[in-house]
């Protein structure tokens, strides 16, 4: 059990820019803007230090009076179509500069995870060794793993072993895939990788209804 006076810090990623949906963050989703459904859910988490908005978007200023909310204004290299998720960090990591900090990852594209959702994942990082990242998944097929891929031989080899193409899906393993919704981890260890830390990878799994994702015009609909 980890030492318990970090400071939670909640990022959340809202840039101008979308290639999918134009002023996706913006946007209604079931009568309200869809980043509203993530700032509501962020601050009714308990025990945060911070809730940082970091954006581009000049129509997002309305929430920069918002005493619950820090704006961090985010230089356009970091919000260009090339511009990664680490970069984003890194600017949020350097600005505060302080490795005290766990970071709670929420992106405005995952409106149904809840402040219950955000609370387990809290819990569930402070019993969870230094250098953790705890990711919010969903359990998906894992009929995939009887995938082949041409070896340097030209021969097939199973994508996961050479016996999984021949099991029933029964006899694999349970799979998950990250949803998008949570990601916790400690700016001591962004900065010790240079990037969102990936050697001790701890699941959180949600539901279905609680993953959606919002990538398409018709996903706002739904």
């Amino acid at each position: 059990m980890k030492n318990y006076k970090k400071k939670f810090y909640i990022l959340i990623p809202a840039r101008a820019g979308s290639k999918g949906i134009k002023k996706k963050n913006i946007q209604n989703f079931r009568d309200k803007p869809l980043i509203e459904w993530t700032l509501s859910s962020a601050k009714k988490v308990k025990n945060i230090e911070k809730i940082v908005l970091s954006t581009n978007m000049p129509e997002l200023n309305s929430y920069s009076s918002d005493k619950n909310i820090f704006f961090l204004r985010r230089p356009e290299q970091y919000c260009s179509d090339s511009a990664t998720m680490n970069s984003v960090i890194k600017h949020a990591s350097h600005y505060f500069d302080d490795e005290e900090i766990v970071w709670i990852l929420l992106q405005p594209t995952s409106p149904l995870r809840t402040e219950v959702h955000i609370e387990d994942c809290i819990e569930l990082f402070k019993s969870s060794p230094d250098d953790s990242l705890i990711i919010s998944v969903l359990e998906t097929s894992s009929s995939h793993l009887k995938a082949f891929y041409l070896n340097e031989t030209g021969n097939l080899s199973g994508a996961f072993n050479n016996n999984a193409p021949f099991q029933n899906r029964q006899e694999l393993p349970k799979c998950y895939m990250p949803n998008g919704a949570i990601y916790i981890f400690s700016d001591k260890s962004f900065r010790k990788f240079s990037k969102i830390p990936n050697e001790e990878i701890i699941p959180y799994i949600m539901n279905d209804a609680s993953s959606k994702d919002i990538d398409t015009i018709n996903d706002l609909k739904s």
